[in-house]
């Protein structure tokens, strides 16, 4: 029995996300996802604005899918990332807000 379950062509399955798939669920769970991960990129973006202003430059490309820090030539990395890894530990976000 244990030998067919391992050899056996999922059939069933395939035509669960078949009809997952043609009945719109998984565009839904795309968009709801893409909306959850853009409030969460926007949160951080307002967050490194708010603390890190004057030691980092935060943009959001294009795409909107990430973000991308600039440095300004007279600072160093490390104290960007200590300063960023403080107020991340010493605070609670919301991702509600």
């Amino acid at each position: 029995m244990g030998r067919f379950i391992d050899v056996h062509i999922p059939i069933l399955e395939q035509m669960a996300l078949t009809d997952f798939m043609n009945e719109g669920h998984f565009a839904r769970h795309l968009h709801q996802m893409l909306l959850h991960y853009n409030q969460r990129r926007d949160l951080l973006h307002r967050e490194l604005r708010t603390h890190l202003g004057s030691l980092q430059d935060v943009h959001v490309p294009e795409a909107r899918k990430h973000l991308v820090g600039w440095l300004p030539p007279d600072k160093d990395v490390r104290v960007s990332l200590l300063v960023g890894s403080m107020i991340f530990l010493s605070r609670k976000v919301s991702y509600d807000s």
